[in-house]
């Protein structure tokens, strides 16, 4: 049954959760940018729709997008499904928090991660998690982590947590 396998890592929705309107395309943390939203959401559980952008990719300008909340979720429509494009010039996105990083028709793209070292691993070309992943209809691709001096492990996902991909690639 696949409800009871995406169960255990499905964002967790408190009580509190707040859903936040990402209202522009820009990459440079303004208010209604999705920056600007993940800087300002407090809950646990709390969702960036991005359903009524008048673009449908948003090119990362500044580096990774990083999420340091335990539950939170990237969402957008079925009529608009949208894109994160880092341009080959950083990782996507960096998930610092333990719980589940959920994205709902959100596509990731042309993540890259380098690192130059014998002794670490590089990790997550486009989305690198300390917790869980929960895919819904969405996409990740042309991803690369790479180590100049050693290991790379998860060319475009890296996660420490459980990743659960339902009509997702």
């Amino acid at each position: 049954d696949r409800r009871s396998a995406m169960a255990h890592t499905a964002p967790v929705r408190a009580v509190d959760a707040t859903t936040y309107e990402v209202t522009s395309c820009a990459d440079d943390g303004s208010p209604g940018t999705l920056r600007y939203v993940i800087d300002n959401a407090v809950g646990d559980g709390d969702t960036a729709d991005l359903s009524n952008l008048s673009c449908s990719t948003i090119t990362l300008a500044t580096g990774e997008i990083v999420i340091p909340q335990n539950n939170f979720t990237l969402y957008s429509s079925v009529e608009h499904p949208v894109t994160i494009d880092a341009h080959g010039a950083s990782r996507v996105i960096e998930h610092d928090g333990s719980g589940v990083l959920g994205l709902v028709r959100i596509n990731l793209a042309n993540g890259y991660f380098k690192y130059n070292s014998g002794s670490a691993t590089a990790k997550g070309g486009c989305v690198l998690s300390n917790g869980s992943i929960g895919m819904t209809t969405s996409s990740v691709s042309a991803c690369q982590a790479v180590n100049i001096n050693g290991q790379a492990e998860g060319g475009a996902i890296y996660t420490l947590g459980d990743l659960n991909a339902l009509t997702s690639s």
